[in-house]
Parts: C-alpha cells; structure tokens; sequence
C-alpha cells in the first residue's frame, strides 16, 4: 500500500509541474503604436535646444519568457524622433548656387529602425490587470534625415525646408529604455497593453563637428546634442 500511494503522489507532484509550466507562454508577440514628444539635450556651448516636436512609431512586440513574471521584451519599431536647435548668431551654410544661407534655427525629423532589448517585470494577474516595469536599451540606426531651416538668404528672411541632413546625423544611436504600464486580459491570452516610457540618449546623434555649417569664425559649428523622448505605448499581445 505504502508503494502504491508513493506512486500515486509521484504522479500528483510531475502534474502539479506540468501544470505550472503551462501557466504562462515562453513566447508572446504583438503590434504596438507609439505617438511621442521628443527633444534634444544640448551640451554644446552656443548651441540651444528650442523646442519639442510630436512624433510618432509603431512596431513588432516580441516577448521571451523565462519565468511567468520576467521576460526579455524585444522586436523592431520604425520610430520618428527630432526636435530643434537654434544655432549661433553668424552660423551659415553654402547654398547650391555658392550663395550662403545664415542659419538661426533648424528643425530636424530623423527617422530610425529602432531595436529595443529590455528586462521587463510584471506582476501576477490582479483581477484582469497586470502591471510590469521595464529597463534596458534601445538601439536606433537612422534610415533618414531631414531639416527645415529658418534664416537669412540673401539678405531676406526666408526658409529651406525638407533638405537631406543625412551627413549631420550618426548612424547608430543608443538610449536607455525605462517604462512603467499595464496589461488588460481581454481573452484568454490576449491583453491590450499601455504605458508610459522614457528614452534617455547617452551617444550623440549628431556629428560631433558639423559637416557643412560654419560659425561667424569660419569654424564648423560643435554639435554634442543627446535625443530624449517620452512615449505613450499602446499595443496587443497574444
């Protein structure tokens, strides 16, 4: 008797584990979209952040569980990101035609394959919700570069939109990921996700020495400037 009620607990505890490994999936994805407020962190001297700009990304989820409430959350996002920077009083560029343009402020729209890697931490189901911290990197590298310039050319008040500032701009740029949000189970395994992230850039992503714009000195232009941006994260997983 004593051997068959071992057996029989044997069974009940690799149920009991089996069970358990089946509570959670080790492998979620999903589709998310991004609008986000961005701006530049300016450690140049005479060169100044002016503003913020709305943008936006959208994107793949993917999710690789190794415990029921720890994930390592990845994917690809196409991201949009910018902002502006008036330049010092002088600055100027060479038009096509030889003729200088005198740059006060430029608008820059950078667009980025974006691949973030985060450690993401989330809490057991509480009624339908569940709530998660993330941290980690995100890992940019620019797809294109576009500015529009406000100025003087040839002695007038004008502009220069949409022009390619590719040259200006560092391929690769990285920031630190952190967010705060929540998971809404609508069936089975599939939630509607929100939150609220920050992107911190700690890797210029502008050339350190402008390629084309001069200060009145006939200098290129310093350009140490850090991309921020805080987004609002709203998405579906399954």
């Amino acid at each position: 008797m004593r051997k068959i009620a071992t057996f029989f607990i044997l069974i009940f505890i690799a149920k009991m584990g089996k069970s358990q490994d089946q509570e959670f999936k080790k492998f979620r994805f999903g589709l998310k979209v991004s609008p986000n407020i961005s701006w530049y962190d300016v450690k140049s001297q005479n060169l100044y952040n002016n503003n913020s700009k709305l943008k936006f990304a959208y994107g793949l989820v993917t999710e690789f569980y190794f415990t029921p409430n720890y994930a390592l959350a990845t994917g690809f996002e196409l991201l949009s990101s910018g902002g502006k920077l008036d330049y010092p009083k002088g600055s100027s560029y060479y038009m096509n035609d030889g003729s200088k343009f005198y740059l006060t402020t430029r608008s820059y729209n950078i667009n980025y394959l974006q691949l973030p890697a985060v450690l993401k931490m989330k809490t057991n189901e509480i009624g339908y919700f569940t709530y998660f911290g993330q941290f980690g990197l995100n890992t940019m590298f620019k797809t294109s570069a576009l500015g529009d310039d406000i100025g003087i050319y040839k002695n007038s008040n004008d502009v220069n939109n949409k022009i390619d500032i590719g040259d200006e701009v560092n391929f690769i740029n990285l920031g630190l990921n952190m967010a705060l949000g929540c998971e809404y189970n609508l069936y089975k395994e599939t939630s509607l996700v929100t939150s609220l992230a920050f992107n911190k850039g700690f890797t210029n992503c502008l050339k350190k020495q402008s390629e084309s714009i001069e200060d009145f000195n006939k200098n290129k232009v310093s350009q140490q400037v850090y991309s921020y941006f805080v987004s609002l994260n709203i998405g579906i997983l399954f």
